[in-house]
């Protein structure tokens, strides 16, 4: 017995440190994985927050809202599902290419960033940047980037709550970097 106590504390030591993460951060303290509309997309949501996915159009579009305990609809976020025509041999140039098409269509685009960013293991550019969807309204920013996964390309655009305090906007970046294809 006091051979086994010293390994039974490390094991249980070595598995609370796998779970990492500070715990101040919503999503290492307390993730609760999403399914989504989408068959086989995930999100890793705070305590307290939920997702509602709908379809619309096409069978291949989605929209996600997700709603933040006390503060209510804090995204929406848009997802893309299409067919694969043609294996992708980089994804990194795939959001190369998407960055690009939003530079060549988005009305009044202006950029904000493109950062390397890693999807279930792929890597990827979240690009960030301001648009104005129609002729007089204001800008709005998005939050944008590609990925594959099974056979699919997956096109995620998100549109944050205007006037979302600092804290609450890293949290909700952090959600879209943690979405995991299950």
């Amino acid at each position: 017995m006091k051979k086994a106590l010293p390994i039974f504390a490390l094991t249980t030591l070595l598995a609370l440190s796998a779970c990492g993460g500070d715990l101040d951060d919503p999503l290492a303290r307390d993730c609760e994985v999403e399914r989504t509309e989408i068959e086989d997309v995930s999100l890793c949501l705070p305590t307290d927050w939920t997702i509602i996915s709908q379809g619309f159009g096409e069978q291949s579009n989605y929209v996600i809202m997700v709603s933040a305990a006390n503060s209510g609809s804090v995204m929406q976020l848009h997802v893309k599902k299409d067919d694969l025509q043609e294996p992708v041999k980089s994804t990194t140039e795939l959001s190369e290419k998407a960055v690009d098409l939003a530079r060549q269509t988005a009305p009044n685009y202006s950029v904000v960033s493109t950062d390397p960013i890693t999807i279930d293991g792929k890597d990827s550019i979240l690009h960030i940047f301001d648009a104005q969807p129609a002729g007089n309204e204001e800008s709005v920013r998005y939050y944008q980037f590609v990925t594959t996964s099974s056979g699919y390309m997956y096109g995620f655009t998100a549109v944050m709550k205007p006037g979302l305090d600092e804290y609450l906007l890293e949290i909700v970046i952090d959600v879209l970097k943690g979405i995991r294809f299950i």
